[in-house]
């Protein structure tokens, strides 16, 4: 899958993420794809081969919104 796809699929799933958020995530998950699949690097080589996908962005962005209504219900606790 392209990165192009990753950034519809995700921008369709959370509008509510900007979209500069969302192309960052992805070109972010692409370039941590690249350095765990570089042969005799010295990152993530632990339990490797590692593949990072779009069920990982999807649980990024599931975290990501989760975090944000947690702060806001603590915001809105603290007004009280």
């Amino acid at each position: 899958m392209e990165s192009s796809d990753l950034v519809h699929i995700t921008k369709a799933l959370y509008p509510s993420i900007p979209p500069v958020i969302v192309e960052r995530m992805v070109a972010f998950t692409a370039a941590l794809a690249e350095a765990a699949g570089v042969p005799g690097g010295t990152f993530a080589r632990a339990g490797a081969p590692w593949e990072f996908n779009l069920r990982d962005l999807l649980r990024w962005c599931d975290l990501s919104l989760s975090a944000l209504t947690s702060d806001e219900e603590e915001e809105e606790e603290e007004e009280e």
